[in-house]
């Protein structure tokens, strides 16, 4: 479980996957020795072209410090366990969700989820740190190398090279490279989670934005980029610039395939115009000709005679208006003059519903909310502030709106206030649909956050948060003022719509890694399997329901799997079972010849009864039970059982 996959990663190299891909790609590109045939290569990619002069050797690169070492990160396996939440899991309003909330880091849950759920999820949200050197963003992922290792891993030569590598995570937040390296192995594991016709939408500002863009444009390709999404987050401007009071943020827009994603109008935008007039040219709304400017022009202030030979003034030019125009020229209202509408004293043009119009890119209306609306969100369900920054959940409900469709999977892996889980809910309602969604937040400690914390906001954001943990004895992490964000979201929802068949629960895991002081590690690490004399204080260390998790995800099983419990005359084993793949764990010790006997009288007489796959605690069993496993296994008819002992 742990000891394999530690075992393997000593192994690891940061071109695997890529070697790996290649040659399944191009079979006989790589030869016994490990030479690559570039000539092979550059064959292949003028017949895929079909234009010789397309295959160049003249190519842009973005290489910054670290990338290798990202890179390493994306293809070593994850070394964590995953640990159910029994009590959490087993209520009645969690027992039988779809929604997932994991308790660890973003980088190793991603990692069990490319096991499950690879090419599976609709639309990914994330809002991740944006490193401006005050939202405490610090390179934390787990460094376990030695200049050593990383100069055999990444085939480095350069002292200084690696030296600068493994201090980039001691650096200050103001760090570019520490950043991308951070963003890039996260980013790549998101991509192989993404459905062919997924999307992923990333918030960020201007700190980042320009490495983000050409991080993404590498990572999802520069083809598959979408839009550059502008969202108005203040109604006003931040004096956070020195020329420019900065009013907005961006959100990146980037697909897996786009020649197969769809992009929705929202609805929303449908019921606030509401086309319900018709003539000859189609359907239409009223919108008025006249607009309060921020500052007067004389040129837009005129009077416009109606058919009945009134005069119209925009506004009415009412004092409250001073600054009131009409929104075209003279020379334009003459011109359209049989297409206005006088209606209650006010000029109207006529809006028409256009066929195949487009979701818009700039997100400026009250419909999408701002930083504002979104603390607001917040306090009616805690009536504290206990979130920094959180986005309001109208924004995310819109991404998620023209993006994905009932049943289908959202992702966040930045989970942090929990946002996506309440637009989750809240689309799911208007809609009567049944979206599904993944959040990853990191155990992030609040009482250290608010000892390092320096502005009076941020304190009393953080002991809010620990008071109302307080209340609910819960430990003072933020994925647990998280979870109770989503517990009262779907209290919200019930009250508000008492008839709601929606999913408004979910089950929470914590992926959990072993740190060098866990005695779990020292017993595993000291164990010798060659010994096959087994160890109970392991599993008694794990648990059964630990060990059991931990391996159906990494077998490509849900984290929502059923789990049948299998009777063998007083032996537990558990089976796991769907489409694709039929798996039988034993996992408890204890197991003799006579529940072996009792497993494969099963197989014999349960036509229903066929895994073709046993895996076996290794901690548990000897050898002598693997043998007397292969042994019987040959007497089954019909069906290729293959055994494994796990570590």
């Amino acid at each position: 479980m742990v000891r394999d996959i530690i075992e393997k990663n000593e192994k690891v190299n940061p071109n695997a996957d890529l070697l790996k891909k290649l040659k399944s790609l191009i079979p006989g590109v790589i030869a016994k020795d490990g030479s690559i045939d570039a000539d092979a290569i550059r064959y292949w990619a003028e017949r895929a072209t079909g234009d010789s002069r397309l295959v160049t050797e003249e190519r842009e690169t973005f290489n910054f410090l670290g990338k290798d070492y990202a890179r390493l990160l994306y293809a070593l396996d994850t070394e964590t366990i995953i640990i159910p939440d029994e009590d959490n899991n087993k209520k009645t309003e969690n027992k039988d969700s779809e929604n997932l909330y994991l308790s660890g880091d973003n980088l190793e849950v991603l990692k069990h989820l490319r096991r499950s759920y690879e090419g599976e999820v609709k639309c990914i949200y994330i809002d991740p740190p944006y490193n401006t050197g005050s939202d405490d963003f610090v390179y934390n992922d787990s460094f376990d190398f030695t200049e050593k290792d990383l100069k055999e891993k990444l085939g480095l030569d350069d002292d200084a090279q690696v030296e600068k590598i493994m201090n980039m995570r001691k650096r200050g937040s103001r760090s570019h490279a520490a950043w991308l390296t951070f963003m890039y192995p996260r980013l790549k594991l998101a991509r192989d989670l993404l459905k062919d016709d997924g999307v992923i939408f990333i918030s960020i500002d201007d700190n980042e934005q320009a490495n983000l863009k050409i991080l993404c444009d590498e990572i999802f390709g520069e083809e598959n980029f979408i839009a550059n999404l502008i969202w108005k987050s203040k109604s006003g401007g931040a004096n956070d610039s020195e020329f420019f009071a900065v009013d907005h943020e961006y959100i990146f827009a980037y697909a897996k395939n786009i020649s197969e994603v769809e992009i929705k109008i929202d609805k929303k935008a449908e019921v606030t115009t509401s086309y319900n007039r018709h003539d000859e040219n189609g359907d239409y709304a009223l919108e008025r000709l006249d607009k309060q400017s921020i500052r007067y022009s004389p040129s837009g202030d005129y009077e416009i005679i109606g058919p009945d030979g009134k005069k119209y003034r925009p506004l009415h030019k009412d004092p409250k208006h001073p600054n009131a125009t009409w929104r075209w020229g003279k020379k334009q209202v003459q011109e359209h003059y049989n297409e206005l509408v006088f209606e209650n004293g006010c000029v109207y043009t006529k809006n028409y519903k256009k066929d195949g119009a487009k979701a818009r890119s700039l997100l400026i209306e009250d419909r999408f909310g701002r930083t504002r609306t979104g603390k607001t969100d917040c306090a009616e369900l805690f009536d504290l502030e206990c979130f920094s920054s959180p986005k309001p959940y109208k924004l995310i409900t819109h991404l998620q709106a023209i993006s994905s469709n009932d049943n289908e999977t959202i992702l966040d892996f930045f989970s942090g206030s929990a946002t996506t889980a309440q637009a989750t809910f809240e689309i799911n309602v208007e809609e009567k649909a049944n979206r599904k969604f993944i959040l990853v937040q990191i155990p992030e400690n609040l009482d250290e956050s608010l000892k390092r914390t320096t502005s009076t906001r941020g304190n009393t954001v953080l002991n809010n948060a620990i008071t109302i943990l307080d209340s609910i004895h819960k430990p003072h992490t933020l994925d647990q003022i998280g979870m109770e964000r989503i517990r009262r979201a779907a209290a919200k929802i019930k009250e508000e719509h008492p008839d709601c068949k929606c999913d408004l629960g979910f089950k929470h895991f914590t992926i959990q890694k072993m740190d060098k002081n866990d005695k779990r590690l020292e017993l595993v690490t000291k164990f010798d399997k060659s010994l096959a004399i087994g160890d109970s204080t392991i599993l008694k260390k794990f648990g059964v329901k630990t060990v059991l998790t931990t391996w159906m995800v990494d077998d490509g099983f849900t984290f929502n799997a059923n789990i049948e419990k299998i009777d063998l005359g007083g032996y537990s084993a558990y089976r796991i079972k769907d489409d694709a793949k039929d798996y039988l764990y034993l996992i408890d010790e204890g197991i003799d010849s006579k529940h072996i006997k009792m497993l494969f009288k099963k197989y014999d007489e349960d036509k229903n009864f066929k895994p073709k796959h046993i895996a076996l605690f290794g901690y548990s069993f000897g050898m002598t039970t693997l043998d007397t496993l292969k042994a019987n296994i040959k007497n089954v008819d019909g069906i290729n059982i293959h055994t494994e002992m796990r570590y």
